[in-house]
């Protein structure tokens, strides 16, 4: 239970207004910079999409 807390805290300490504001302008910046629009259907897309997600979002905890 500590080390859920302990967890928890350091996310918590993550979700101020400025880092947030962070969050929502890399997956932009990302998409931009990524592959070119995909044409293979939902799946593919759908792929596409988690990858430039979880890019923002380890770039935004390593500069947060």
């Amino acid at each position: 239970m500590k080390a859920h807390c302990h967890r928890k805290m350091m996310f918590m300490s993550l979700l101020t207004e400025d880092k947030i504001g962070g969050l929502t302008q890399l997956p932009a910046t990302l998409q931009r910079s990524c592959a070119p629009v995909v044409t293979h259907g939902s799946g593919v897309l759908y792929r596409q999409a988690q990858e430039v997600l979880t890019e923002a979002v380890c770039q935004w905890a390593c500069a947060a």
